[in-house]
């Protein structure tokens, strides 16, 4: 998934939770916020709210629906072992999600950053060689021949 899809899976999640906190069944919270998700997010809560329907445990059906949802499985796991409502859960897996995000990222910008230091290096240093270094060395050459003859 593409980064702003991760992060509208982030937002989605939290629109769940606040719909589940505000009383809906669970089912009806992600018809709810599926209606006002687009493309790849509505997709895949529509794919998890037919499986709840069908009877399916929320942590499968969240596997189910992609990697992207795997926090979201698993909090609903725990609230149902721990017995908890999911709200809080929900709200610590989204952003789990984006921090998950942010790090590879970054993770990304490094490599870049290693990736362009080899091109960058091999224009540069002929470029500082051949007007920063041959100058001095020209004139040192010229100064010590001028002084032996």
């Amino acid at each position: 998934m593409s980064e702003s899809t991760v992060l509208d899976a982030a937002a989605a999640i939290d629109l769940v939770a606040i719909a589940l906190g505000g009383g809906l069944p669970l089912a009806d919270a992600l018809g709810a916020v599926a209606q006002v998700s687009r493309d790849r997010i509505e997709h895949d809560l529509r794919l998890v709210e037919a499986a709840l329907r069908w009877g399916v445990e929320p942590s499968v059906a969240w596997r189910e629906a992609g990697e992207v949802w795997a926090a979201v499985g698993v909090a609903f796991a725990l609230a149902g072992d721990l017995g908890l409502p999911p709200r809080g859960l929900l709200h610590d897996a989204a952003e789990s999600i984006r921090l998950n995000e942010a790090a590879r990222s970054e993770a990304a910008v490094g490599r870049l950053s290693v990736l362009l230091v080899l091109p960058l290096g091999l224009l540069f240093l002929p470029a500082f060689a051949l007007l920063a270094v041959v100058p001095v060395v020209i004139s040192l050459a010229r100064s010590t021949l001028d002084g032996i003859g």
